[in-house]
């Protein structure tokens, strides 16, 4: 392995049987809450936590690739993490997503 690179270590969560197209789930992965989504047969997985008030986004909605806090309404875009509508202003983390054999697993390293 080069130098500065890091393997990504791909994590089993859910069986993609189990999550629906515009479903989503919360999963823990190395004690990281994660929200993982299914639109329309894509799968993104993004951190739970708002960025504006340390809320689970799992419990909002999930509109196409729009993901909507519980509490203030802020909505992320689930396929680059950036805040698009206030009072949220700063992006939340995205994660690599791989399905294998019909599990959907995610990796920390970004």
């Amino acid at each position: 392995m080069a130098r500065g690179t890091q393997e990504q270590e791909f994590v089993p969560v859910l069986y993609l049987e189990d999550l629906q197209p515009g479903m989503m789930y919360q999963v823990l992965v190395d004690e990281v809450p994660l929200c993982v989504c299914n639109v329309n047969g894509e799968i993104y997985a993004v951190s739970d936590i708002c960025s504006h008030e340390e809320v689970f986004l799992s419990y909002g909605r999930l509109n196409g690739y729009d993901l909507e806090c519980p509490l203030h309404a802020s909505i992320f875009d689930v396929r680059t993490g950036v805040a698009e509508v206030p009072p949220a202003e700063r992006s939340i983390p995205t994660y690599p997503v791989r399905i294998v054999d019909g599990i959907i697993e995610v990796s920390l390293t970004r």
